[in-house]
């Protein structure tokens, strides 16, 4: 027995030598489809602003979904910037909720402080080419109110592997419960070609768990999301998937881009109708849920 668990710790140091010394730190570089690992199935629609990004080759009427993002305002999906690099193709159309139609991407805006292959500052945009449909099935998600780091939990969403030997990417959402280790990810996350600085708390949200539940391979660009109903927003975007190390190991969390930090990034890209748009629909969320309480 002891020869067992002396031969699993060798294993589980082994690759996270490998991993901060830039060898294995995933989510960032060979992400190719959307995993959550340890999660459940999320219920029908419970999760509407989460979107899939991909690539459609036209000539063969194909589509291949690599990436996550998260509808924050009409003809906006927030995602990861190394997104953008991806070798299965450029990012040309997106889909909301594993469901409906492929919408036409117009453009694609990275921060202008990304450099990859590093992900510090890994947050893009893509616009669409004309809105969603207004219906009860789409709505957008909320932008943070505050940084994350006072939140102990949050929810990670995507399609994919629940497994670290999966071999096939299920099609039906997941989602997994996550926690804030704010205070592990310096010691953990040490320079590499990803990080050439390690963990930036100030622009990065550190989150794990103490079970076997992570996003996984393929999860880049998924959103981090909270529930703040005190606030009368069922989500807040707080973090965008962006780079781990492995999957599900208890207790090694995975870094998150921090979306608190990047707002007026944000915000300068969306025109005013986008922001206007978004204004108008939190408020009137906020009206709707208030008028409720009174009964």
């Amino acid at each position: 027995m002891q020869s067992n668990e002396h031969n699993i710790s060798l294993w589980i140091l082994s690759l996270l030598i490998l991993s901060v010394s830039g060898l294995n730190i995933w989510r960032g570089e060979e992400k190719r489809f959307y995993y959550v690992y340890g999660g459940k199935l999320a219920e029908l629609n419970e999760f509407r602003p989460t979107a899939q990004l991909g690539f459609r080759q036209t000539a063969m009427d194909e589509t291949t979904w690599f990436c996550g993002g998260v509808y924050i305002a009409p003809l906006a999906i927030l995602t990861a910037a190394h997104c953008f690099y991806s070798e299965e193709g450029a990012v040309n159309v997106v889909r909301l909720n594993d469901r409906g139609n492929a919408y036409e991407v117009l453009e694609t805006k990275e921060h202008p402080n990304f450099r990859f292959p590093v992900l510090y500052n890994d947050i893009g945009i893509v616009r669409l080419r004309k809105d969603l449909p207004d219906t009860p099935f789409v709505y957008p998600a909320c932008l943070p109110f505050i940084n994350g780091g006072m939140f102990d939990y949050f929810t990670a969403v995507g399609w994919g592997q629940t497994e670290a030997t999966a071999l096939l990417q299920p099609r039906e959402l997941i989602k997994v419960e996550l926690q804030n280790f704010e205070d592990r990810c310096p010691s953990i996350y040490e320079p590499s070609d990803q990080l050439p600085e390690g963990y930036k708390n100030e622009s990065q949200l550190c989150v794990g768990s103490a079970d076997h539940k992570d996003t996984c391979y393929g999860d880049s660009g998924g959103p981090l999301l909270t529930n703040q109903f005190e606030m009368n927003c069922r989500y807040q975007v707080v973090g965008i998937t962006s780079v781990g190390i492995a999957c599900g190991i208890p207790n090694v969390p995975s870094v998150y881009t921090r979306v608190h930090f990047f707002l007026d990034w944000i915000q300068k890209e969306l025109s005013e109708e986008l922001l206007q748009a978004a204004i108008s629909a939190i408020s009137h969320h906020y009206h709707s849920r208030h008028d409720l309480s009174k009964y």
